[in-house]
């Protein structure tokens, strides 16, 4: 879990991460999914009351 999904989005996109789908707001909070260089699905999670 993350305190800033969209700022740690950004940072990592600017590296030349590959994300699957932007932050999108969520019942449970924000999140966006993101794939490593074997193809592994994970997932920034910054959970509702986090800012």
């Amino acid at each position: 879990m993350i305190e800033d999904c969209q700022g740690t989005y950004e940072e990592l996109k600017a590296r030349g991460v590959r994300f699957l789908d932007a932050p999108m707001d969520n019942p449970w909070g924000i999140g966006a999914q993101f794939v490593d260089l074997y193809g592994n699905k994970f997932d920034l999670v910054q959970p509702k009351g986090e800012s």
